[in-house]
Formats: structure tokens, sequence, C-alpha cells
């Protein structure tokens, strides 16, 4: 056995005690069979021989029990936010089941599409169940950062993957083992690290340090256009979205990080490839004009099949094959993930999910300006950092198909506690400590029975 399979047991028995006291604990658990998925790690295949790649299911099954065992102890019920969210992602999921038994045009394919999706509906509402605080969402929060600079450390420190056409490959999670994918999902640390180095505890700045700088020279590495695009658009989202001295802090965030990125680039390739982004449709590489070429043909197959073909339709299946003979012979993903939800579920499918992302956003910024108007600059900005993390992603997504990717899901619980949790009753409310306790719904007053906690 290895020492990192020997922590990484340690860390795994550890945070299953921990989450059967506090059910939010099983966020760290089950996320730790993601970013460090002993099946995607090679001190991991003593395990992965021993007991297959299921850890990620079993650990899901061990966090639904705690889940469901404190909701049950303490009559909690979702908030109105949470439980809109889950019914759209309901709906959501049950027309991905309509639509793949009845045109599904690669069974297959489809069937492992829907079968994720329920998987990360499930995922969603689990987390959502568990995040009752602001110290339950920074556990989220903290973990995505800390897996984040784990896949780092590997990569740079550890020098795990290899290069292929000066893009780093061989490393990964589920769902992210592919360059773009992986670089799309760390993305998603950068803004969440920067509400941790900007307004967090000093524990938090010191440690969200490493992480970005960890995490941003892997996605540098990844060598994915997508990514250098979202990361440019959170920049400037960031920027117009933080007031006062956050602004002022988050500017001279982004000049830090412009001149950490020209240093971190030491690949003609990677400079050469970045270029591209921004070149003319003469000078464009043949990659990207390829792609708007697959996009064009993604139109023609949604307008003629707008109730949808089933996961990855476009164009993983005989039938999407058909749109880009002229262009590929054969099956190809279609990069892109707008396109790629409304081609496999269908145009109903592509307005609920993206009606539950407006959903999502709209909830982060009306809480962001209420916390605003009262005053709490900090948790203001924590709300505009959770608002950039969304639009990064689903820029990234514009590149990649990555829409339905299992972060989403991660924030739209992200989105919805936040909503909760910093909500205009409790912004200008004194910072307290949250325990909880078994009996505490059957001893809290009434004006305090909507939470299952209560403050010593």
């Amino acid at each position: 056995m290895t020492l990192t399979l020997a922590v990484w047991l340690g860390l795994y028995a550890l945070f299953t005690v921990l989450m059967f006291r506090r059910a939010s604990w099983g966020i760290p658990l089950y996320l730790m069979t993601f970013y460090a998925s002993p099946h995607f790690w090679w001190w991991g295949r003593a395990l992965t021989s021993a007991v297959g790649d299921r850890v990620n299911l079993v650990t899901g099954l061990l966090f639904a029990v705690a889940a469901l065992l404190q909701g049950s102890a303490t009559n909690w019920r979702l908030t109105v936010p949470q439980k809109r969210v889950s019914q759209l992602l309901l709906i959501y999921a049950v027309n991905a089941t309509l639509v793949h038994f009845a045109f599904a045009a690669n069974a297959t394919r489809s069937l492992n599409g829907m079968t994720m999706i329920w998987k990360q509906v499930i995922i969603s509402y689990l987390f959502m169940l568990t995040l009752r605080s602001r110290r339950d969402l920074q556990i989220l929060l903290g973990t995505i950062i800390v897996g984040s600079m784990y896949i780092g450390i590997e990569v740079v420190v550890n020098d795990r993957g290899y290069f292929s056409a000066s893009r780093l490959e061989g490393v990964g999670a589920p769902g992210a083992s592919e360059s773009n994918y992986l670089a799309g999902l760390l993305l998603l640390a950068i803004p969440l690290a920067g509400s941790w180095l900007l307004v967090g505890s000093w524990k938090q700045r010191l440690l969200s340090l490493p992480a970005l700088a960890l995490t941003f020279e892997v996605i540098l590495r990844c060598n994915s256009r997508g990514a250098f695009l979202a990361a440019i658009t959170g920049g400037i989202y960031l920027l117009l979205a933080a007031r006062g001295r956050a602004r002022t802090v988050a500017f001279f965030a982004m000049i830090l990080a412009g001149a950490g990125a020209l240093l971190m680039i030491n690949d003609a390739d990677i400079l050469n490839r970045f270029q591209t982004t921004f070149a003319s449709g003469e000078e464009r590489d043949h990659s990207a004009d390829e792609r708007l070429n697959f996009w064009s043909a993604a139109l023609r197959m949604i307008g003629d099949y707008p109730l949808g073909s089933g996961a990855e339709a476009a164009f993983k299946s005989d039938l999407g094959a058909k749109y880009i003979r002229a262009l590929f012979p054969g099956h190809k993903a279609v990069h892109q993930g707008y396109l790629d939800i409304a081609a496999g579920w269908g145009i109903q499918g592509f307005l609920l999910y993206m009606g539950t992302i407006a959903y999502c956003w709209l909830l982060v910024r009306r809480t962001t300006k209420a916390a605003k108007k009262a005053g709490d600059a900090k948790s203001a900005f924590i709300g505009v950092c959770i608002e950039t993390a969304l639009v990064v992603q689903m820029m990234s997504s514009m590149f990649i198909s990555s829409l339905d990717g299992e972060w989403f899901f991660w924030l739209f619980a992200t989105c919805t506690t936040y909503a909760t949790v910093y909500a205009p009753a409790r912004t200008s409310a004194p910072q307290t400590v949250w325990h909880y306790t078994p009996a505490d719904h059957l001893t809290a007053p009434a004006a305090q029975s909507w939470s299952p906690y209560r403050t010593s």
C-alpha cells in the first residue's frame, strides 16, 4: 500500500464518521471519489483491483443514508429556492427518460447519459439537503478548492500526465479526463478560491494562494481555447459585478493573474493556440474552423428533430453522423454544450435546463444586491464570486460539451444555499457558530422552527 492510498483511506474513514454527526461532511467524502478517484490515479490501482470502480457509487449511497437520516431526525425540508430547483431538475430528468425511450438514436450512449442525469439530480438534491448554514457552504467551497489543488499538486509537483499535441492528458476525474473537460472543471475553483483570497479568514487566504497558482498552472497546461476565453470573461464579469473596495482589489488581482499567466506560459504552442482564439476567419486554424461547421450541422439536426434524439446524438450516433458526413467520416462530439443538450434532450429539455441556470443566477444576484444594500460587503463579494463561477462555466461550455457536467449540479446546490444562508434576514445578523443536535427540531422556538440548528 502506498502512502497516498493510506492517507486517502484515512481521510475516507474520518469523513465517514464526521458525516454521521453532521451530514454536510458527506460532501468532501463524496468529492474525494471525484477529484481523487482511485480509478484515475496510479496509487489507487490496488484498491480498484480489490473493490472495482464502484467507489463513487458506494460513497454516494453512504452519503444518501447520512443525509436522509439527518433530514428525518430534524424534520428538515428544502427551502423554497432549493425546492424549485429540485423540481426543475426532476422534470428535466423525466424529460430525458421519455426522450431516451422514444427517440434514442444511439441507445447505449443515450442510456448512459440518462442514467448520469438521474445520478446528478440525486447528488444535487443530497447537497441541498445537507447544506444548511454558512459553515456548510464553506465546506463545499473548500472541498472544490482543495480538490482542484490536489490535481495541481499531482501535475505540477509530481509530474503526472503527459503532453499530446502540446496539451496535458492522462489526468483528470470522472467526466473530466480529457484536457478540455479538465480545464473546464478546474475553472470552477478559480473564482471560489478568489473569494477566499480576498474576503476569507487568514487560514482560507493562506490556502487559496497555492490553490490558485497550482490550479491555474494545470489550466494553462491543458491548453484549451475555451478555458482561456472563459477565464477572461470571468475576470471581466467579476470586475463589473464587484463594487467599492472589492472592485479595486479584484482589479489588482486580475493584473497579477495576467502577469502570472504570461510568466507561466513557457510553451510557444500554448501561446500560438491562444492567439488563434482571436484570429480572423482567414487566420483561424483548421480545428476552430471545423468546429463552426459542426455547430451549423448540429443546428440543422435540431431543426429536423426538435424533440431530441438521446444523449450525444450529435454526433455520436448514426443519425447524427449523417449531418457531418462531408466534414468527418464517422462519429464525433459536437464540442458545444448548449447544442449537445438541445440535440440530445430536445428543445424542451434545453429550455428546462437553461431555466434552472437562469433561476440560480437570479437567486444569487438578488441575494448579492441585498447584501450590498445591507452594507455586508464580504457576503456580497462571496455572491459575486459564485456568480462568476457560473458565468465561467457557461462560457467554457460554448466550446466543450460540459454544460451537463456534474460540477454544474454542484453549482445549483451552491447557488440555492447561498440564497438561503445569506438571505436578507440573515445578512445583517451577527455571525454565530451552529451546532446540530437531533432534538433541536423538538426544542427550537417557533420563530426558528425552519432551522435544525441552534446557536451557542
